[in-house]
């Protein structure tokens, strides 16, 4: 799948939002799957970006956590921190844990994380 223009003919379905979310999905899988280290900046700004579709939001921050480097992992961590108040968050959450810790996620930040996200279940 890997071709040398790849990462210019993927590159305006990760960023430009009109695209279906089909294709927008399969240029996240392409990305993620031929290890292509430019695409990590658009993949970044999908995964935090909480205006964009919540299944593109996973597999981007998915994509991520398998073949981003520690400086794009970094900035997963807003989404360690998300609430656990719904399915798409839990996802988003686990993929910032795992993407943040422990290079970049305090044990105090996620063990608040963590206690943070039963309190909402049990209220």
């Amino acid at each position: 799948l890997k071709f040398p223009s790849l990462v210019e003919t993927i590159e305006p379905y990760l960023t430009d939002k009109t695209r279906s979310v089909n294709a927008r999905e399969m240029a996240i899988h392409l990305a993620v799957k031929c290890r292509e280290e430019i695409t990590q900046h658009s993949l970044l700004r999908i995964a935090l970006d909480e205006m964009e579709n919540p299944g593109l939001r996973s597999w981007a921050a998915r994509g991520i956590l398998d073949f981003g480097n520690a400086e794009i992992k970094a900035h997963l961590k807003p989404l360690a921190l998300l609430p656990d108040n719904n399915n798409d968050n839990h996802d988003l959450k686990r993929y910032g844990i795992e993407a943040t810790w422990p290079a970049s996620l305090s044990a105090t930040e996620l063990f608040g994380s963590l206690i943070g996200s039963q309190k909402n279940k049990i209220l």
